[in-house]
């Protein structure tokens, strides 16, 4: 007996230990250097990029379920925020947390409004609508964030570092399934009215077997409203705001519920195939803008990620799917245009087909 498990045993440790990582099974390097143009010759597209792949060997996809901002988690927000029951609700004499709400039409709106006790000007708001499309409610609108009417908060905070560990106690202490993501060092997504008050602005993202759900900053175009039709499902966002007083903001967008795993070890198309893609995509992006001057695109981040999207048998239901985001900035007749969470190229990882982020799919 112990001879059979001594040969089993050696039978079965070298496939472990040579399971390929993700990036080995693509042929995904480290960091890529290309160039590509349009027929014309007057668009060009470069690519020295970073090539962000997870370190994982496997890849699955699993159903996304929409929820909305419950009341437990807007009273624990609010307690760790302005301090334990040093708030009150804006729409009642209690010190409790309800949802008031308003009948519309086609849409039904809900939300709250918490003040801290202190000071009027700083408060949490939780607002989401619901819109019945295909016999179902859809969240058309859904956030919780926290506000500060009176601003003045320099940058004179300290280090990232510092910003990071401020807004990584607040975000674990309610959501501990989001991980943090990065912090934009442009402050691409801030207001630019605003961009004085602010010193970090921390992100967060929600990982699935080490894979990342990649954040963007960008917002789903509904194509109509009507009973024949569910919009894809908008994007999940959450980031924390640090200044040298500490966290004075926050926002969460389109929470979500992770489901059933679907589909088990999918497989994904060898990197070089999603060039060969991008390369015939990227140029056409911004050719339709060449007016006799050179437009370039050019690419520093390319990111394996999942991305949600409808499924194709039942729009009304979501999953997650592996894409690859390419990221950078882009010039059109002499003006620059950069955003640090925007992509300007998604690719999906399956099965090469080019998605619009802005349309979901």
């Amino acid at each position: 007996m112990k001879k059979m498990i001594t040969l089993l045993l050696a039978l079965l440790l070298p496939v472990c230990a040579g399971a390929e990582t993700l990036s080995q099974q693509l042929g995904a390097p480290d960091v890529t250097v290309c160039e590509y143009q349009s027929a014309s010759g007057r668009t060009h597209v470069y690519v020295d990029a970073q090539v962000v792949v997870p370190e994982t060997d496997t890849v699955h996809i699993y159903e996304v379920i929409p929820r909305t901002i419950t009341p437990a988690e807007t009273e624990k927000a609010a307690n760790l925020y302005f301090g334990e029951q040093q708030w009150w609700h804006g729409d009642s004499e209690k010190a409790e947390v309800f949802y008031t709400e308003e009948a519309g039409s086609p849409y039904t709106v809900y939300g709250c409004n918490l003040y801290a006790a202190n000071n009027v000007s700083r408060y949490l708001t939780v607002s989401y609508s619901t819109v019945k499309l295909l016999g179902k409610d859809y969240h058309h609108s859904n956030w919780i964030e926290i506000l500060d009417e009176q601003g003045g908060f320099s940058q004179n905070i300290g280090t990232a570092e510092d910003a990071r560990t401020m807004a990584d106690s607040f975000v674990l202490a309610i959501w501990p399934d989001m991980v943090f993501d990065s912090i934009d060092p442009n402050l691409s997504d801030v207001n630019g009215r605003l961009q004085g008050q602010y010193g970090y602005r921390v992100y967060y993202r929600r990982d699935i077997d080490g894979i990342p759900v990649t954040p963007v900053s960008m917002q789903i175009q509904w194509h109509a409203l009507d009973d024949t039709y569910t919009p894809p499902l908008a994007y999940e966002r959450l980031y924390v705001d640090v200044g040298e007083d500490g966290i004075f903001g926050f926002r969460y967008e389109y929470p979500a519920q992770i489901g059933n795993k679907i589909s088990q070890n999918v497989r994904l198309l060898p990197f070089a195939q999603i060039m060969d893609v991008f390369g015939s995509i990227a140029p056409l992006t911004i050719a339709s803008t060449e007016r006799g001057e050179n437009n370039t695109l050019h690419i520093d981040r390319i990111v394996l990620g999942y991305m949600c999207v409808q499924m194709k048998n039942d729009p009304t239901r979501y999953q997650l799917i592996p894409v690859w985001d390419f990221f950078g900035t882009y010039s059109v007749s002499g003006e620059v245009y950069s955003h640090y969470m925007k992509p300007l190229v998604t690719i999906n990882a399956i099965d090469g087909t080019v998605i619009d982020r802005t349309y979901g799919y």
